[in-house]
């Protein structure tokens, strides 16, 4: 009877023992499961969180699409009208003029440009009465490096080149003019998105020109130089097209300054253009 109730005994001890080492395994084996699935659970709601972020951040502009690699056209209708530090420009109304622009900016935001810009007006408003100045003729050509920058909120383009640039101004009493002038400019344009396709815009460029011949009150002169300089602030309105690249439209305040060489009466004098300017423009 006392070796049966041994016998129970262990067996019974035995029994328990293993049960709670395979409770013990089970424990532990749910707990290291669980913990596991937790850090896949936290790491995916990390990611769906992250998804959804950006799928509500609105998209602000157009700048990604524009810095694949291709072609921009930009066509400008710009109404100018003269004004002379002196005042010997009376009369003059506001007259068409035109600038054109052909680039081509690689997928680094490094580009090319070719830009056109020409000015002609006539006083008509003093028949009979011989102003100081009747007759502006002017012309620009620049070749130039484009790149593009980010700058905060901003996005940015450097230029810089040569200008090549003419000035004819006739008078009753006076001729001058600077032939086939020759100098470096550079430039700067930022943009600031305010909605989706509508952006604020400023724009500035700047050139010392050196002529090697001209005219002053009809006196052959070597050797001059002058400085042109340009402002333009507006806003555009810009949407993508659906095989790359974008559409604008631009509207814009825009100033120009030439100063020094013979313009005036070879003095100190400076001639301004203010105006607006109207563009559209395409990139591929």
């Amino acid at each position: 009877m006392r070796i049966a109730e041994f016998t129970y005994a262990v067996l019974i001890f035995t029994t328990l023992g293993l049960g709670s080492s395979i409770g013990q395994e089970m424990t532990f084996a749910s707990v290291a499961d669980f913990n596991a699935m937790s850090a896949r659970m936290a790491d995916y709601e990390a990611r769906l969180a992250a998804n959804e972020m950006n799928a509500a951040a609105p998209v602000v502009s157009c700048f990604g699409c524009a810095t694949d690699p291709g072609f921009a056209f930009e066509a400008e209708l710009l109404f100018l009208k003269p004004f002379q530090s002196e005042g010997e420009a009376p009369g003059f109304d506001y007259q068409p003029a035109h600038r054109v622009s052909l680039g081509w900016t690689g997928g680094n935001g490094l580009g090319v440009r070719v830009r056109w810009f020409d000015y002609h007006n006539r006083n008509l408003n003093n028949v009979g009465v011989p102003p100081l100045i009747e007759d502006f003729d002017l012309s620009v050509v620049d070749f130039e490096v484009t790149d593009k920058f980010q700058l905060g909120h901003w996005e940015g383009l450097l230029s810089g080149g040569v200008r090549f640039a003419d000035y004819e101004e006739l008078g009753f009493f006076d001729g001058d003019q600077m032939d086939d002038s020759l100098g470096p400019v550079i430039g700067v344009q930022l943009n600031r998105q305010v909605t989706e396709r509508l952006a604020m815009f400023a724009l500035a460029r700047d050139s010392f020109q050196f002529a090697p011949r001209g005219l002053d009150n009809g006196t052959p002169m070597e050797d001059m130089t002058f400085n042109i300089a340009e402002v333009q602030l507006g806003v555009q309105w810009t949407t993508c097209r659906d095989k790359g690249g974008n559409w604008l439209i631009r509207g814009a305040f825009e100033s120009q300054y030439w100063s020094g060489g013979v313009i005036g009466d070879g003095d100190t004098e400076d001639m301004g253009l203010v105006g607006g300017t109207f563009a559209v423009g395409v990139t591929r």
